[in-house]
């Protein structure tokens, strides 16, 4: 911070909109329409820290409520993480017991932004600093570029959430007909003709509230950062916005949801509950395009939902998320991923 410079630091107030909205404008040089959107449906003053010059905003940090589920300490009679039984190749034949979760309330730190003229005076890491103590929860945070994710190391914050990333086929995503339509297709049209020796599928558009259901079923485990039902209906929507589409799928009597964005030159798999040969039943009953590229993401302690068929499909894990002021989701050797956090739904 500039010693010779003295600025303030507070939480914003409704009256600041314009000018957070300018600065935003200037930081990431998104259109207007975009910050219009965010503003008008996720924007809470509340929420937001600032950087004050005077009366004038020059530094911003929008920290969003997440919950936050790591592992509870265990009493030190309880310590052992194995229970005496058969299985899963212990040389003792111990079983691992999953631990039991706590949940911590945290935020989620998004669109920290500094004026170009006020830069490299240390305002960001004071604004994250001011959050910290503001809300005294721990902050979570997705770097956009490795540059960023080592400056935020250098600031105290730790790897915690993973996920693993990888191609799809796109040869397996023409229909039976060779059909091709758009994720603006309504869903109900896609499928008229029934596959024969296919699972049974039907697919809907999903509401916030189905998604929040069956995303906390299939992905709570230690480091899940849980959205409430108003995030997750902004995320949805951010992604409408963005011409992506969610859905939900009945198949074979399960519950699954499929988040999906068109990008430039593939199609992204934000997030789903189905196996990858699920995906490929539903991807041809959606009658996606067969020129497209498909990248899947999924949390990396599910390797259940990955059934990769070649080398070249195998799934590479990578750190996309930081967290700061409490202790990261235990990370295990010998490549067990299991303890390894999941943060998705994040805003692009």
């Amino acid at each position: 911070m500039n010693k010779e410079k003295q600025y303030t630091f507070s939480i914003a107030s409704a009256t600041m909109t314009e000018a957070l909205k300018n600065l935003w404008e200037e930081a990431f040089g998104d259109e207007r329409s975009y910050i219009d959107f965010f503003f008008l449906n996720r924007f809470r003053p509340a929420e937001t820290v600032v950087c004050l010059d005077g009366q004038i905003p020059v530094g911003v940090s929008y920290c969003l409520p997440v919950s936050l589920f790591l592992p509870l300490p265990l009493p030190r009679e309880q310590s052992d993480p194995y229970l005496p039984g058969k299985g899963n190749g212990n040389p003792d034949g111990a079983v691992k017991q999953s631990p039991a979760l706590q949940e911590a309330k945290a935020r989620y730190i998004y669109a920290v932004a500094v004026k170009k003229e006020y830069r490299r005076q240390g305002i960001a890491a004071e604004l994250l600093r001011f959050a910290h103590r503001s809300f005294a929860e721990p902050l979570i945070l997705e770097p956009a570029d490795d540059h960023l994710l080592r400056y935020y190391e250098r600031l105290g914050f730790e790897k915690a959430f993973y996920v693993d990333e990888y191609e799809l086929s796109p040869e397996t995503c023409l229909t039976s007909e060779g059909k091709q339509t758009t994720l603006t297709d309504k869903p109900e049209e896609m499928y008229k003709n029934p596959m024969e020796n296919k699972p049974d599928i039907s697919i809907h558009t999903c509401t916030p509230e189905s998604y929040r259901q069956i995303r906390d079923a299939r992905f709570h485990a230690s480091g899940y950062v849980q959205w409430d039902e108003q995030a997750i209906a902004y995320a949805l929507k951010e992604n409408e916005y963005c011409g992506g589409k969610a859905y939900e799928i009945s198949i074979n009597d399960r519950r699954e949801i499929l988040l999906l964005r068109p990008g430039k030159d593939a199609i992204h798999i934000l997030e789903t509950t189905l196996t990858d040969q699920d995906l490929y039943q539903v991807l041809k009953h959606l009658g996606l395009a067969p020129g497209k590229t498909f990248l899947r993401r999924n949390p990396a302690f599910a390797k259940s939902f990955s059934t990769s068929v070649s080398p070249t499909e195998n799934p590479t894990t990578r750190c996309i998320g930081l967290l700061y002021g409490r202790e990261p989701a235990r990370k295990t050797t010998n490549n067990d991923q299991t303890s390894q956090g999941y943060l998705n739904l994040t805003l692009e």
